[in-house]
Parts: C-alpha cells; structure tokens; sequence
C-alpha cells in the first residue's frame, strides 16, 4: 500500500513539474498572516541518525508554514550569519524568518520579525504573473543593492539596499529569446562584480543550456556579455547558484520521474576560466534522493558561521536549501542546514571550464 501511495503522489506531480505548467491547489481565501512556523524534519525519517550525504553534514531541517495565502513558491534566497533568512517566491512575494542557530538549530525554532510581503514592482505592468515571476537573487554586500532575474519576462531588476523601491529594470538582447518558463533561473555575483545568469532551458547543444556573464550590472544596457554554456548533471535542471568564499560556484539541481519522484543534486564549480563558448561543468558533491527528506529544491545560500569544535577558531561554511512547494498542498516548502566539509569537498579535483567548448 506504501508503494501505491508513493506511485500515485509521484503521478500527481508530473503534471505539476512538467516545463511551462503549474498545478496549483485552488486558490485560498487571502489571508494577510505575518506568522511563519518552523516545524523540524529528520534528514532520513526512517533512520533520524544519519547526517552525512557526500561532502555535507546535515544540521537541521524545518517544513514551513504559514497561514498567509502569499506564502510559498520559494525560488531563492539570502541567509545572514544571524541565521536570518530572505526569501524569494516565484509570485513575487518576499518572505523573512529566523532560525536559531548552533547547538539549538535542531529544536523547533520561533521565528522573530517575520514578514510576508509583495515585492515591489518596477512599474504597473509588473503587476502581471508574467512580470512577477521572480526566480533568482543576489545582493552586492559592498553596496546593499539587491538584484531579481524574473523567468516570465526574462529580465533583471535592481533595487535599492533597503530593497523597498526597484531602481531599474532591464531584458538582455541575450535573454529575450529565452523561453518564457525557461530563465534567468539562477543568477551569481562573483567577487569581481561579474554577473552570472543561468536558463534552465535554453539550449546551445544536447544536454548544455545557455549562460551568461555580464562584465557590470545586468541592467545597464552597455554591460559587456559573454555567452557561454552550462552542462548539468544529466537529467536535471539548475535551479539555483550561490558563491563560496574561495570563488567556486555551488549549483543547485532538481529532477522528477514518475517512479523515483523528486531529487536533488549540488554540484560545485570553477567560474575562473569563463569565456566566451566555454563550457562549464562541474562535479556533484551531495545528492538528495528519497527516502531522504527532498521536494522541488529550488533555493541554495551560503553562510560562514563559528565553529565550536576547531581549535583554530577558523568558520564552519553553512549550506541552505529551500523548495518551492507550487503552492500545492501535495508537497512542501522545507528549508534544509548543512555543514560543507571542505576536505570531502576538495577529495576530487574540480572540474574546471575551459577544458572543452560548446558544439
């Protein structure tokens, strides 16, 4: 009977992660709640010991929930040191909770100052499903300024440090080809103000999509872009990108088939060697995989945090994940803590790009 049930929830979701659908549960009565609630989750239901899965450790999982009808649909996210999160949903809702953080990570967390709240808006249009289906965030930490790739309109909007007032918005002459469900799904700032934009499902070759960098601000019309392409593990799909302090790129992945349901998959990667026609692949380094704890992961960020048990006093580096649940009540929106071991992390040599172009 559990095999059933399994094959009938994954069948509901074929529909649901098809490219370019939505299978949404009917719309809730609105509901303008400001409580987020944090309920912990085991890595492994079935075997709560269980903490490592390739280079990372788990800390701590919650599923989220809120009784606001605007909640849900995480695309991307910003974790601060404090463990306070910022969250982006596809609807163009922007969310903020905290977790504890250390020792205290895995007891159910109260979060303080949540909000729930729309995402303001460049100009009337943006108003529109089309022009509110924001999928990726960054922020310039120097400046404050925060910057949303939008998939439906294939733009990037920046907006001020306080993010309250967008300042400028922008579609690509690279981007405006993409389709419509099809990107920007992930950007990245590099430490050198280079820009990254990756689409989910334009491709340049079987099994390469497109991307590309922009030398300066994606929505200043005279940025210098390159175009170059992205090779993820075969089968998935990026969905999200974030910047280790050493430089590397953390890549997040998804894939759903109808009899092994929903995975994921986080790659590392060496942005350095970046040009034009350059292929970039990298090397995955966790996979998610049931019966462990995964849904539609979408969201992946990045914090350093002290640890306890090294003598050196150097900083353990958190990894965050996220889903986006399609507001659904067949699956989750659930955010996952990890701790990279950089030592298994490194046990392989990166694959770097350069070493073949695209064909």
């Amino acid at each position: 009977m559990r095999r059933i049930r399994r094959i009938l929830a994954c069948l509901s979701l074929v529909i649901l992660l098809a490219p370019g659908t939505f299978l949404r549960s009917p719309e809730a009565e609105a509901n303008d709640s400001q409580d987020i609630t944090l309920v912990p989750v085991a890595l492994d239901s079935a075997n709560p010991q269980k903490r490592q899965i390739g280079a990372l450790d788990y800390i701590a999982g919650w599923e989220l929930r809120s009784q606001n009808s605007k909640f849900g649909g995480i695309s991307s996210m910003l974790v601060d040191p404090n463990g306070r999160i910022l969250a982006l949903s596809d609807g163009g809702t922007l969310f903020s909770f905290s977790v504890a953080q250390g020792s205290e990570a895995s007891e159910e967390g109260a979060s303080a100052k949540d909000f729930i709240a729309p995402l303001p808006g460049f100009r009337d249009e943006d108003k529109s499903k089309d022009y509110r289906d924001s999928e990726s965030f960054v922020r310039d930490a120097e400046i404050g300024r925060f910057w949303v790739g939008f998939e439906g309109s294939n733009r990037i909007v920046r907006y001020d440090a306080a993010m309250v007032r967008a300042e400028r918005g922008y579609r690509p002459k690279a981007m405006r080809a993409w389709p419509d469900n099809g990107g920007p799904e992930a950007i990245a700032l590099l430490s050198d103000q280079r820009f990254l934009a990756f689409s989910e499902e334009e491709q340049v070759s079987s099994g390469v999509t497109q991307a590309l960098m922009f030398i300066g601000d994606p929505t200043d019309p005279d940025a210098e872009v390159i175009s170059f392409g992205y090779k993820p593990p075969i089968g998935y799909n990026i969905t999200d990108a974030t910047v280790l302090p050493d430089g590397r790129l953390l890549i997040l992945h998804r894939r759903f088939t109808v009899l092994e349901g929903v995975s994921a998959r986080i790659s590392v990667a060496d942005p350095a060697d970046i040009g034009p026609d350059v292929l970039l692949q990298g090397r995955v380094i966790a996979a998610l995989d049931p019966p462990l704890t995964v849904d539609n992961m979408e969201a992946i960020a990045v914090t350093r945090e002290a640890s306890g048990d090294d003598e050196a006093g150097d900083d353990d580096l958190m990894v965050w994940i996220a889903s986006d649940d399609n507001f659904n009540t067949v699956q989750r929106s659930l955010l996952m803590k990890f701790r990279l071991d950089m030592d298994r992390l490194d046990a392989e040599e990166t694959v770097k790009p350069g070493l073949s172009a695209v064909e």
